[in-house]
């Protein structure tokens, strides 16, 4: 398994088995876009498979994927990005301070479940903002790509909160280029921004 970017190569593992975990400190790496090859050979070193992926190493923010299965508090000190779905466990609580930016990957959706809470309390001087990873305007260029990118309605897929969890968010609080889902009929007249 090798890395390459930024100009070098980055030997991850080798002579692993095939159902084993590879892991990667990123903290040691400069920030930028790597490609992950994997190649996997049987026992005669003939190849059976490759496979690749991009991935973004940002070591100045909050990555967040998974289920959280304990308290916590997302400062406002860093940008919080949520690279794939994440789930707030049964009765376990997220608050987001003043101030804080949370930017999703494509496609991603947050999901409060039963007896979760997602708790923000922005304020007009310091709102949280829920975003796009491709918005520059709110925490930067989080996704290191300059000007390439812009992001677009509907870019992540939103806050799913199920049975009985609570999405306890502020006046001051902006959700912004999320898909929004709608169902059933209409009672009144709506404005869908």
């Amino acid at each position: 398994v090798i890395a390459t970017g930024q100009d070098r190569v980055f030997s991850l593992a080798s002579a692993v088995p095939g159902s084993s975990a590879v892991q990667w400190d990123t903290a040691k790496v400069p920030d930028g876009s790597y490609q992950i090859n994997a190649v996997f050979k049987n026992g005669l070193s003939e190849m059976l498979a490759e496979v690749s992926r991009t991935v973004l190493v940002n070591n100045s923010v909050a990555w967040h994927s998974g289920e959280i299965l304990s308290n916590e508090m997302w400062t406002a000190d860093k940008v919080h990005v949520v690279e794939d779905h994440l789930s707030i466990g049964p009765v376990k609580t997220v608050t987001l301070d003043p101030g804080a930016t949370v930017k999703f990957a494509a496609g991603v959706r947050l999901i409060v479940q039963p007896g979760a809470t997602l708790s923000g309390a922005g304020t007009a001087q310091a709102p949280v903002t829920f975003t796009s990873l491709s918005d520059d305007e709110t925490g930067g260029d989080t996704n290191l790509d300059g000007t390439s990118s812009k992001p677009q309605p509907g870019d992540w897929s939103g806050i799913s909160v199920q049975g009985d969890g609570q999405l306890n968010l502020s006046g001051a609080v902006d959700i912004r280029y999320s898909m929004q889902e709608h169902s059933g009929t209409l009672a009144s007249d709506e404005t869908w921004s």
